[in-house]
């Protein structure tokens, strides 16, 4: 069966980055500068772009494909070269911000890629299915 876990959107991007250039473009137009105002314009349909269209698929195959939107390309990592799962809580950005979990994957070459599913326990649940010999290790609170 293929799972498709769809990326939840990060609010420190959203507060951080979103908002000042939505901000910085306004005003730019207000002051009649359309050249940086469409430079602060595209900058953001790129950033949400990418935050909304990211995707971590795991297929009958054995793959897991991380889609990080349509103008960039999909990486394929197979499980059977996945060494090791920890699921991570990463500190709230703001105070007024909840914390968040993270899926860190390491691969048998050592790389790592940080990877944000909506639900973060269940994406290692069902990743910890596919290669058995996986163990997830969990926050601890």
């Amino acid at each position: 069966m293929i799972r498709t876990f769809h990326a939840k959107v990060d609010k420190a991007v959203l507060v951080g980055g979103l908002l000042p250039g939505t901000v910085l473009t306004v005003c730019f137009f207000w002051v009649r500068m359309p050249l940086p105002a469409l430079f602060f314009m595209l900058l953001m349909i790129g950033a949400v772009e990418r935050l909304i269209h990211t995707s971590y698929i795991l297929d009958d195959d054995g793959r897991l494909i991380i889609h990080k939107g349509r103008f960039s390309r999909s990486r394929v990592l197979r499980v059977v070269e996945i060494s090791k799962v920890e699921l991570h809580r990463v500190p709230a950005f703001f105070w007024l911000l909840k914390r968040e979990d993270v899926v860190l994957v390491t691969g048998s070459d050592g790389k790592e890629w940080i990877l944000s599913p909506l639900a973060a326990a269940e994406f290692c649940h069902v990743l910890l299915k596919k290669k058995e010999e996986l163990s997830c290790t969990l926050p601890k609170d």
